[in-house]
């Protein structure tokens, strides 16, 4: 009845219509594709997040490592650390409240 696309075009009519499709879902067979590798438990990162923490904390971590490092790799490594730290600690920022080029409650200068 012709060559186009559908076989069932000369049927017309209310009641000749196609099935409903009945099955919409099937876990057949995917038990044994996962199993076939094996189930394995998820990987750890290797350096769990730090979003959501106290940002306090984490530079304050952060500091300590980098003390931590220096001080490991021996005296002249930690000697140049300290003096590059205390450098910023004596930094004087003009107009911040709060930065002190010495401790708070005595002169600078």
């Amino acid at each position: 009845f012709g060559s186009s696309g559908s076989s069932v075009k000369f049927l017309s009519g209310p009641f000749l219509q196609a099935m409903a499709k009945s099955k919409n879902h099937t876990a057949h067979n995917q038990s044994k594709k996962n199993h076939r590798n094996g189930i394995h438990r998820t990987r750890r990162p290797l350096r769990p997040s730090k979003k959501g923490q106290d940002q306090k904390m984490v530079r304050n971590a952060k500091f300590a490592l980098k003390g931590a490092l220096a001080k490991r790799q021996g005296a002249d490594v930690w000697d140049k650390y300290v003096e590059k730290r205390d450098a910023g600690r004596d930094a004087v920022v003009e107009g911040w409240p709060g930065c002190y080029a010495s401790p708070p409650g005595q002169a600078l200068g």
